[in-house]
């Protein structure tokens, strides 16, 4: 019998590499060895709110370099930018998605989704003399909207904002 933490790595696992590969479609995975046929259930790719946490996972649990790995190449197209951006999110001793909204989605398109985030977080003091102050984050609740863009048919992390 399959312990649920060791369960529940192996969904995580799952949803990390569907994304990383960019998959599309389902993949189907047999449930038992008795009838393949009747016994599948199909895995679909992760859906927006599931590439936003675990962005944010990733961040918390200070594997930095792969929640970047996660972010668009427009954000990232260069060392210093992403060197810039490891300095900001390693000043983040704690971050825990409390709610993900989707945000007019009457105006997503094939190639961008908007979220309305909350986010619970700890900021070091090391962000204070950043050029913004913390570089834009409190401690405690912070609400910001980040986008998903679509590249080469693989969503990406596009940013936060302040406001939609």
């Amino acid at each position: 019998m399959y312990n649920k933490v060791a369960m529940q790595k192996v969904v995580f696992l799952l949803l990390v590499l569907t994304f990383l590969t960019g998959c599309t479609n389902p993949k189907t995975i047999p449930t038992s060895n008795k009838n393949e046929e009747e016994s599948t259930n199909i895995v679909p790719p992760p859906t927006g709110e599931d590439i936003i946490r675990t962005f944010y996972n990733l961040i918390n649990e200070k594997r930095i370099d792969e929640a970047i790995g996660m972010m668009s190449n427009y954000l990232i197209n260069d060392e210093v930018k992403k060197q810039a951006w490891k300095k900001q999110f390693l000043t983040i001793q704690s971050i825990k998605v409390t709610e993900i909204e989707p945000h007019n989605t009457e105006e997503w398109t094939d190639l961008r989704k908007l979220y309305k985030l909350t986010l619970d977080a700890t900021i070091s003091e090391e962000g204070a003399n950043a050029p913004i102050p913390y570089y834009g984050w409190n401690n405690g609740i912070n609400i910001f909207w980040a986008s998903l863009d679509k590249e080469n048919g693989v969503w990406k992390f596009g940013g936060t904002s302040t406001g939609p």
